[in-house]
């Protein structure tokens, strides 16, 4: 039965198919890194379902006060969760390594079994050729389409968005909407200007300044002028800022004292209330057929959260609490 399958060239075919396998897994896997690049890019509009996910758990961790410490670790986490046909990555990427040595082990078992029952040394050495070939083959597509390079892109355009612009934006909410309309309307406006003004080329003379003509003086003064603006701007975008920096700070003060007035009137009136609860049962006679209502107690009306940002943020409770 060997001696017919080795004739047949089955254990060939075998070979093959594990070299086929291994290179559909590569390419799988080199696709999805290729899509998730690409999607991170522009995760803060992203529709990637990842990148989706990954938004809405820093910004939940960030709202319930618990932060991310290690963002390495957090991006590492969901990004080896992405799956691919029902498998996650790192099962993917275990499989495609495991092809590369399946393709050379197999050819030199069956090269064993071949020479045990002494089935021909073409066939044996054709086949044990094809598998170290394959493994051969697998191993380049592997070094050139370097998968470590495209997840370390991916983590890096990741951190970068999650660090440098998420992160920033939910712990400093200081610039208000109107300040950064108000920065880009100036920066944005006498950008241009200057850009055109450098652009230009000065009419510098040759022999002496009196040669100098009035087309050249006027656009020197335009320059000048788009200049001085600029400077203005920018003094004044500064400005803005400063004042809103002081604002914000005057309303977090503001907002604290307020709190603590709050709380302070809250325990004033729990006080009360124990003792007015505590008056009311001493007059109250065990005698009396009337008994006492309990006080219905008015529902704080709770925000509204949205079913998976509830969701999100009981997974999470769940990973700080265990």
């Amino acid at each position: 039965m060997v001696q017919e399958w080795f004739a047949n060239r089955i254990f060939t075919y075998i070979v093959l198919g594990m070299f086929a396998a291994g290179v559909l897994v590569k390419f799988l896997i080199s696709i999805r890194y290729h899509v998730l690049i690409r999607a991170s890019k522009r995760m803060g509009t992203s529709k990637n379902k990842l990148m989706r996910v990954l938004r809405l758990k820093f910004e939940t961790c960030y709202k319930i006060k618990l932060g991310v410490n290690n963002v390495d670790t957090f991006v590492d986490k969901y990004v080896y969760r992405d799956r691919i046909c029902g498998l996650r990555l790192y099962t993917w990427e275990m499989l495609s390594g495991e092809f590369d040595i399946l393709c050379g082990l197999s050819a030199a078992i069956f090269a064993l079994v071949g020479s045990f029952y002494k089935c021909g040394q073409d066939e044996i050495l054709f086949t044990l050729s094809v598998g170290i070939a394959g493994s051969a083959i697998l191993l380049a597509v592997d070094y050139f389409m370097n998968m470590k390079m495209k997840h370390a892109i991916l983590r890096t355009n990741i951190k970068d968005y999650l660090e440098n612009f998420l992160k920033a934006r939910l712990e400093s909410g200081e610039f208000s909407a109107e300040l950064v309309e108000q920065y880009k309307k100036g920066y944005m406006g006498a950008a241009p200007q200057a850009q055109k003004a450098n652009k230009e080329p000065r009419v510098q003379p040759v022999v002496a300044k009196r040669a100098e003509t009035t087309r050249g003086k006027e656009k020197r003064k335009e320059q000048d002028e788009a200049l001085k603006r600029r400077e203005e701007k920018k003094r004044e975008l500064k400005e803005l800022i400063a004042a809103d920096k002081q604002n914000g700070k005057q309303k977090a003060a503001e907002s604290q004292e307020v709190q603590e007035k709050g709380r302070a009137f809250d325990r004033e009136r729990r006080a009360k209330d124990e003792i007015a609860a505590s008056s009311n049962v001493q007059k109250i006679s065990p005698y009396s057929r009337n008994s006492a209502k309990p006080v219905e107690k008015k529902q704080e009306s709770k925000p509204e959260i949205n079913p998976e940002e509830a969701k999100v943020i009981e997974d999470i409770l769940k990973e700080y609490l265990s």
